[in-house]
């Protein structure tokens, strides 16, 4: 039914990430629900996000700006737990991903560190759009 994107391939590095769909709320009505799974190197693990619509467009627009820019850091940050994926431009157009997915609540949790590149951006762009369109 729910399928992951591959966001990043890397060898020894994942990054993926699927839409586990909307959450309707009397006051926010659109909540979406992620889930993200990261490879880095011999460990794994994935963790479901949650975020706000506002969140979604301004993750959005920060992307759009890294893309084209080839700087700054956008935080995909859980609104339910403390996992968090950091994304940061360098020099040239590589990324430092860092972060913890699973949260420090739970008895399982991934700190993870790699390096990619600017080349990803699109992918993640399209998919957090695709959240977007899927709820209208």
């Amino acid at each position: 039914m729910y399928e992951y994107t591959q966001i990043i391939s890397e060898t020894g590095h994942e990054f993926s990430i699927m839409n586990l769909g909307t959450s309707k709320y009397e006051n926010n009505p659109t909540y979406y629900n992620v889930m993200i799974k990261i490879k880095s190197g011999l460990f794994q693990g994935e963790h479901s996000f949650s975020f706000y619509k506002e969140n979604v467009q301004s993750m959005i627009k920060i992307l759009n700006t890294m893309h084209s820019e080839l700087k700054g850091i956008l935080i995909i940050r859980d609104d339910e737990s403390d996992s968090h994926v950091n994304l940061e431009m360098g020099n040239y157009g590589h990324m430092q991903i860092h972060g913890e997915i699973g949260g420090t609540h739970t008895g399982n949790y991934l700190c993870f560190d790699y390096e990619s590149d600017h080349t990803v951006l699109p992918g993640l762009i399209m998919f957090f759009e695709s959240l977007l369109k899927a709820s209208k």
